[in-house]
């Protein structure tokens, strides 16, 4: 039987701070009904990524979305007994520059789009749209 968190999540998480981003592969819960044989069914990994925000009672907190200020967030809650891996990805909250969003744009990650739809008025008799 494995031992969860093992040394290494232990050790990755002590060196966590703030704003780290990381990958987060854990474990979930799993019900069922109605199957055969249960023991087939029982893994039922996860993967979450965010930043690391802190650790309370034993479980992770990273958050996925930062609305605002920092006034409210969206993210994950995971008890660390359930973690089988975590990677740091990048240490430390940068803010993005514009280069950095232009290169983003052009390798095709995920963008927020926001479309704004006008009425215009056309007057027929006159030939002429907007007036």
């Amino acid at each position: 039987m494995r031992k969860y968190p093992s040394d290494e999540v232990l050790q990755v998480l002590e060196t966590l701070s703030r704003g780290d981003e990381i990958v987060v592969q854990w474990r979930d819960a799993c019900g069922f009904r109605d199957v055969p044989t249960p023991e087939d069914i029982y893994y039922t990994p996860k993967t979450s990524r965010g930043s690391f925000y802190t650790i309370v009672n034993d479980h992770l907190i990273i958050v996925s979305e930062e609305t605002g200020r920092g006034e409210a967030y969206e993210g994950t809650v995971i008890p660390i007994g359930i973690i089988e891996s975590i990677e740091v990805l990048r240490k430390g909250r940068r803010k993005r520059s514009k280069k950095h969003l232009k290169m983003a744009v052009l390798h095709g990650y995920p963008l927020k789009t926001i479309v704004e739809t006008v009425k215009i008025i056309c007057h027929e008799r006159l030939d002429r749209c907007g007036d």
